[in-house]
C-alpha cells in the first residue's frame, strides 16, 4: 500500500502519512528501506486453520494458548493505536485488512474518525467483517458478494501497485543483466514466488522435482529471509548442469517487478497481491494456494482464477503426494506457447491500472466528509 503515499501528496502537497504496521508482521520485517513515516504496534490475532475441524481447534491447546495471549496484544494495541490517534488527529484512516485493523478501527469508533478498509482478497476477511459496519467506503480488489448495507458501500477499485510494475527500467535483455543473469533470450525462464517472506513447503514442493524441469529452463526461486540455506540443501544432489540453470534468490525487494518480467511462466502462492502483480505484468501462472491460512482466503482467490481460466491451480496437497504433477504441468505449458498466451491474457483482465489513484481520491474525499 505504500503506492498510495506518492499519490496522495499528488492531490494535497500538505498531505502528511503515517503507516502502522503489525509489530510482528511479515511487512514489517520488509519496511526497514521506507523513507517516509512508520510505526508499529502490537496486535494479536484469531489462528484458526482451515480445513479443520471444531474438535480439532478446541483440542488443540498449543493454538488456543496462542490466541487466549493474543487477546492481551489485541488489548496493547488498541491503547498504541489510542495514543497514535490522539498525538497525530488523523482526519481520515485507511486500513487494509488484518487483524491490526480491528483495534485501530475501534479507536476510530472511540475518537469518532472517519475510517475507509480495503479487502484484496475475493471474500471478507475475519477482521474486516468485524469492522466494515462503521467503515464510511469498503474498497476492494475484487467485487464482494456482501449483504445490502455493505453492498452499498463497495467501490471496486483493485489493488494498487508501485509504478515500476507499469513501467520497465530497462529493455528484456539489459533486465536479465542487470540482475546478474547471462540467460540467451531463447531459453525460457520459471520464476517460483512464495509471498513477501517466501513459503517453505512451496519451495520445498518445487525443488523436489525441479530437475525435469531444469532440463527445459532456467529456475529461479525466490526463496524467502532466512530461507535460502534449506533451499540450498534441497538442490545439493543436483548434476552440474541442473545446478548452472537454478538461481535461488533470499529476496527480491523493491526489483521483485523486474523479476517478474523475466519469466516466462511463474509458479506462486494465491496472495491477492501476487495476483495483481501477474495480472499487471501479464504473466502465465500456476497458483498453489496455501490451504492452512486462515479462512481459506487463497483457496477462494485460486479457484475464482480457475473458473475463470485465469490461472492454473494445483492443490498443494496432491502435489505433495505426487512428484510428477507440479514439474509436468509446468513443462507441458512450456511446451505450449499458445495456452501461455492465453493465461496471460486472461489474467491480465484482474488488472485495474488506475487503482492508486482511485484509493486516493476515495480517502480524500473521505477525510473531507
Amino acid at each position: 500500500m505504500l503506492a498510495l503515499e506518492p499519490a496522495l501528496k499528488a492531490q494535497d502537497p500538505d498531505t502528511t502519512t503515517l503507516v502502522i504496521t503489525d509489530k510482528n508482521s511479515a511487512i514489517s520485517q520488509l519496511m526497514a528501506g521506507y523513507a517516509g513515516q512508520h510505526t508499529t504496534i502490537r496486535s494479536g490475532k484469531f489462528r484458526r486453520y482451515h480445513g479443520r475441524g471444531w474438535l480439532a481447534r478446541i483440542t488443540d491447546i498449543s493454538t488456543l494458548l496462542y490466541n487466549l495471549g493474543d487477546i492481551i496484544f489485541f488489548a496493547v494495541g488498541f491503547f498504541q493505536a489510542t495514543g497514535l490517534a490522539l498525538s497525530r488527529r488523523p482526519q481520515v484512516v485507511f486500513i487494509n485488512g488484518g487483524a491490526i485493523g480491528v483495534p485501530v478501527a475501534w479507536v476510530c469508533r472511540l475518537l469518532k474518525l472517519p475510517y475507509l478498509i480495503h479487502e484484496s482478497d475475493t471474500t471478507l476477511g475475519l477482521a474486516n467483517r468485524l469492522i466494515a459496519k462503521r467503515a464510511k467506503v469498503i474498497a476492494s480488489g475484487f467485487e464482494l458478494k456482501l449483504p445490502p448495507n455493505l453492498a452499498e458501500r463497495q467501490v471496486v477499485t483493485g489493488i494498487p501497485l508501485r509504478e515500476e510494475f507499469y513501467r520497465a527500467k530497462s529493455s528484456a535483455a539489459e533486465n536479465r543483466l542487470r540482475l546478474g543473469y547471462n540467460i540467451k533470450p531463447s531459453e525460457p525462464v520459471v520464476l517460483v514466488l512464495g509471498g513477501s517472506l517466501g513459503a517453505s513447503r512451496l519451495n520445498r514442493l518445487v525443488l523436489r522435482s525441479a530437475e525435469s524441469v531444469l532440463d527445459r529452463a532456467h529456475l529461479i526461486v525466490i526463496t524467502g529471509l532466512k530461507k535460502l540455506k534449506t533451499a540450498q540443501r534441497l538442490s545439493v544432489h543436483y548434476d552440474r548442469r541442473s545446478k548452472s540453470r537454478l538461481h535461488l534468490v533470499e529476496f527480491a525487494g523493491l526489483d521483485i517487478a523486474d523479476y517478474i518480467r523475466l519469466a516466462d511462466l511463474v509458479i506462486s502462492r494465491a496472495g491477492a497481491t501476487a495476483i495483481a502483480e501477474m495480472s499487471a505484468l501479464k504473466k502465465p501462472t500456476i497458483l498453489v494456494p496455501n490451504s492452512m491460512l486462515s479462512g481459506g482466503h487463497q483457496l477462494h482467490n485460486a479457484n475464482l482464477l480457475a473458473a475463470n481460466k485465469q490461472a492454473v491451480v494445483i492443490d498443494e496437497r496432491m502435489a505433495e503426494a505426487d512428484d510428477r504433477l507440479l514439474a509436468g504441468t509446468i513443462t507441458s505449458l512450456l511446451d505450449d506457447q499458445l495456452r501461455r498466451r492465453q493465461l496471460a491474457a486472461a489474467i491480465a483482465t484482474l488488472n485495474i491500472r488506475d487503482s492508486v489513484s482511485l484509493l486516493s481520491e476515495l480517502i480524500i474525499k473521505t477525510a473531507s466528509g
